[in-house]
């Protein structure tokens, strides 16, 4: 009775050779790799706790904010329906600011925080 079993599932195996292929294991752990979802998620949870950690380093940075403006204007009285001399000027005007600011001391608090943002990552 055995080698009757035996037979048949040599001849299923023969007959079906697509379905008793064997993976390597890098093959299954790519596959793995390429399908699972909480790999993905796992990958998004790291680079939250990344870019978090960087902004954490960040705060240690000095800042540099610059800003420029510039307008003009014309002014022309000579539609104004008033008795009053006419009047017409033109102005210009420009500005620029530079400002730094850098944190001194914090107490500590910003470089732990900065520490322990690492050591989520």
């Amino acid at each position: 009775m055995r080698n009757i079993f035996a037979v048949a599932v040599m001849g299923l195996g023969l007959m079906f050779p697509a379905g008793v292929q064997a993976e390597t294991l890098v093959d299954a752990l790519r596959s793995a790799y390429k399908s699972s979802h909480l790999l993905d998620q796992n990958q998004a949870v790291l680079r939250a706790a990344d870019e978090d950690a960087a902004v954490a380093i960040a705060k240690l940075r000095p800042v540099l904010s610059y800003t420029a403006q510039a307008s003009w204007r014309r002014f022309d009285n000579a539609t104004a329906t008033t008795s009053l001399p006419t009047v017409n000027f033109e102005s210009d005007s420009a500005s620029q600011s530079l400002s730094a600011s850098l944190l001194i001391y914090g107490g500590g608090r910003v470089r732990l925080g900065g520490e322990l943002a690492q050591e989520a990552v």
